[in-house]
């Protein structure tokens, strides 16, 4: 090869190698310049105003305490996170939760229930001791994503009620449908599967809302049943309370 030859290859290659890396910088700039879509839980919803709850001769509002959310591994991330068939899952890394999830949920269900019973949620707030205080606790199992068919919310869930102690310990699956088709321009309509899971977390609220009112009405009695054949002897049982169903 002569030297002019050689000389030839040695620039067709850098210049190759330079239009190489020009596409690979451009192709990281447009990945990088791809817009995110943030996503929340938190605000209204598109059925009807939940109504009242009844707590007895209740007046003012009362006082729940919802403590943090528990939910499955896989959800905590802040991409949305699709359930697709054959047991797999995929991460949609444009299309985020404005903050974690855990807390999307908690937040979502303290904004039904103050709003519907009505109460002040007190969590991380000061209060006294002696007052009545209900106490939620959350454990979602499972948090499916299923775009055009499904949004599956399922929960085991406890109202406490302090200082009593008096417990409700219920579960709960709300399957809520999720329109099919997608966006006008082919892609997938994200903001419908997120709604169809704040629709879901408004009907647990108004399970647990109905478990509320179900204990501030025994708060007001003696709250003391007839003891089983074989229940020790100077032992009260509680009451047995059944846990609402879905509406």
């Amino acid at each position: 090869m002569s030297h002019t030859t050689a000389l030839k290859s040695h620039r067709l290659h850098r210049s190759l190698g330079a239009a190489g890396l020009a596409a690979t910088l451009l192709l990281g700039a447009c990945a990088e310049s791809a817009p995110f879509s943030y996503y929340t839980l938190v605000g209204p919803v598109a059925a009807a105003p939940a109504t009242p709850i009844p707590l007895g001769t209740a007046r003012a509002p009362v006082l729940i305490e919802v403590m943090p959310t528990n939910v499955p591994q896989q959800v905590q991330r802040p991409q949305l996170v699709l359930t697709t068939g054959g047991g797999q899952v995929k991460f949609l890394e444009q299309q985020r939760w404005s903050q974690p999830v855990a807390d999307e949920i908690s937040q979502a269900l303290s904004q039904d229930l103050t709003r519907s019973l009505p109460a002040i949620d007190v969590y991380r707030s000061t209060h006294a001791d002696t007052q009545a205080v209900y106490r939620i606790a959350l454990n979602v199992q499972r948090f499916d994503s299923v775009p055009g068919s499904r949004a599956t919310l399922d929960a085991v869930w406890s109202v406490t009620l302090n200082p009593r102690g008096v417990a409700m310990t219920c579960h709960t699956t709300v399957n809520q449908p999720v329109a099919a088709g997608g966006l006008s321009d082919g892609g997938t309509d994200y903001t419908a599967l997120v709604l169809a899971h704040r629709q879901a977390i408004q009907q647990l609220a108004g399970q647990i809302g109905i478990a509320i009112g179900t204990l501030g009405r025994l708060s007001g009695s003696a709250m003391t049943a007839t003891p089983a054949s074989g229940a020790t002897a100077g032992v009260t049982p509680g009451p047995v309370i059944a846990c609402p169903t879905a509406s």
